[in-house]
């Protein structure tokens, strides 16, 4: 397993709307981060730290946060549980940071990974995706940055339901629902082939 990223931050002091438009206006994002026995401390970084964060661990990826600027500085393990973008520039405008504990579950949707080619979109078929994300549970030492999911032997008119997508160990649907996440539907294309055989 590689080593955790470390993502420094300061602690922010200047608080309430004016003092976060200050704050964008000099580059830096206002956040705040939430400690496992749920205080919050408010926290912020500079825009380019905080977008390079964002595309190296997503919402999945755990971390360790260090907030400079307390008595003692802060570090703990977390991750990013919300990242607000600008409506019409590219430039985020707040985030939040969740600190983990170890020894407690928590629940967060992770992306599912489509690999492999249908069976059944080879004769004409469409690979339908239903979802792209699974609300788990699991601890943080489980956590899976993403569910990869075989569709290979998928024919026309079979779908894959969420009981039986393969989960890593230590991780559990958050809903019992037994939905449906990717199946392979039917086209004109798979029609015409299936008349003509």
């Amino acid at each position: 397993m590689s080593e955790k990223l470390t993502f420094k931050v300061q602690l922010r002091t200047d608080l309430g709307k004016g003092a976060n438009r200050r704050l964008r206006e000099k580059g830096l994002v206002p956040g705040v981060f939430y400690t496992p026995s749920g205080e919050n401390m408010p926290i912020q970084v500079d825009n380019l730290s905080l977008q390079k964060l964002a595309e190296a661990v997503g919402r999945t990826i755990l971390f360790n946060i260090e907030i400079e600027g307390a008595e003692k500085p802060v570090i703990h393990e977390s991750l990013i549980w919300s990242y607000q973008h600008h409506p019409y520039r590219k430039m985020p405008q707040h985030f939040d940071i969740l600190g983990v504990d170890p020894d407690k579950e928590i629940k967060l949707d992770v992306p599912l990974e489509y690999v492999g080619t249908a069976k059944g979109t080879k004769v004409g078929g469409k690979l339908e995706v239903y979802h792209k994300l699974m609300t788990i549970i699991t601890k943080p030492a489980s956590l899976p940055d993403k569910i990869r999911i075989d569709v290979s032997e998928l024919n026309i008119g079979e779908d894959l339901r969420a009981a039986n997508v393969p989960l890593p160990e230590g991780v559990r649907r958050y809903s019992q629902a037994n939905y449906a996440v990717v199946g392979v539907i039917s086209t004109r294309a798979s029609a015409a082939a299936e008349g003509a055989a």
